[in-house]
Formats: structure tokens, sequence, C-alpha cells
């Protein structure tokens, strides 16, 4: 299902038929330049598309959303160029008005959304300020990165657990293994935490530990 991209240049449009989508190109030349972790931004990455495979028909996510949330991931550290407090404040603000060839207005807002959303309580304004669509959309894709980027808190490059996820519109059912969790107790009280960040906001994330 495609959408409305708003306006992009011309060569943007053909480039992204020819298989060189120029969308990769920025996104890497703007995690260069705010010196992001790529080591890191790829583990975050790869677990949110892992999750987002699970998830995408129960919650009517299409192929659009995956690059978006597949660029998010990849930038949603730039903030912390700026500053560590609330780097995911300073890099939403960073990633929605720079001048991002090859993105429509409306992207920016959505991956700018995604990385505002990536850590702490929900920022619904950010959300609401899309379309109806795009903001069910980003919704669903920011907890996917919020997830991956609570999983993989400690930076370190150890493998986490093949993770299963289980949605309904409003719901999530995350399964780890029980050794794991008592394994790493930051991490289990992080999703203690995010289980009410979600619930606030009328989400319900429930971790089944295996």
């Amino acid at each position: 299902r495609s959408r409305p991209v708003g306006l992009v240049h011309l060569h943007d449009i053909l480039g992204r038929g020819t298989g060189q989508d120029p969308r990769d190109g920025s996104v890497r030349a703007l995690a260069e330049r705010y010196d992001v972790d790529r080591d890191h931004a790829a583990r975050i990455e790869a677990t949110a598309l892992a999750l987002f495979d699970q998830v995408a028909e129960a919650w009517n996510l299409n192929g659009d959303d995956r690059r978006l949330l597949a660029w998010a991931a990849r930038v949603h550290e730039i903030g912390l160029a700026v500053a560590h407090s609330q780097y995911h404040q300073h890099g939403a603000y960073l990633f929605e008005h720079s001048d991002i060839a090859g993105f429509s207005r409306t992207e920016q807002q959505f991956i700018a959304a995604l990385v505002r959303n990536q850590r702490r309580g929900l920022h619904m304004a950010s959300i609401g300020a899309l379309t109806d669509r795009l903001a069910a959309a980003a919704l669903h894709c920011a907890k996917l990165l919020r997830l991956s980027v609570l999983l993989h808190r400690s930076h370190d490059t150890l493998d986490i657990p093949v993770q299963k996820l289980e949605a309904s519109d409003g719901t999530m059912r995350l399964h780890l293994p029980k050794e794991w969790l008592s394994a790493h107790p930051l991490t289990q009280a992080d999703l203690d935490t995010e289980i009410d960040y979600l619930r606030v906001q009328g989400q319900q994330l429930e971790v089944v530990q295996a």
C-alpha cells in the first residue's frame, strides 16, 4: 500500500526506482556527521526489524513503514552529539529540521517521532501531528524501536536471545528466556518500567518468561 510522499526532487524519485535509494546515503551521511556508533545502530536495526516482521500483518504495517523504522534505528542516537541528557529529544529535532536529501517532510516527521519516542514516556503530540494512518503506524514502530533500544541497553556486542513477539492492536506479548532475564536484572527492570510507560497511553506490554 503506497502513501503520498510529499514534495521531493525528481532525481530522488528516479533513484528510488533503481535499487539505489538516495535516502540510504542521506541517512548514512547524517550518522557520520553526528558520529553515530554504527555497529550499535546496526544491532538496534536488526532487532527492530526482526520484531517488525513478526507483527506487521497484525498491525497492518507495510514496506514503507519498515524502511522508515530501519532509518530511524540508524540515526536514533544522533542527539548524543548535542547532549546525553534528553538525547532522544535533541535527535528528533535534528532529524525533523535538517535538510535531508530524498526525504519528504512527512517522512522526516515520521522518523523524528520514532527517534523522539525511543525512550522515556511516550510523547503523543509528536505522533499525533501525523495523519491518522501514519500516526497509528508511527506509534507501532516506535514501540518496536523502544523494545530494541531497551534490549540492547548495555551497548555490548553479545547477542540477545531470539525474541518472539505477538501483537494485537494495542497489546504486545514479548517472549524471552527466563534464564537470560535473570542474568540481566537491569533489562528486566527496564521492561517493568516500559510496561508502566505504555500503560499510561492505553498500550499493553506483557513479558512472557519461557
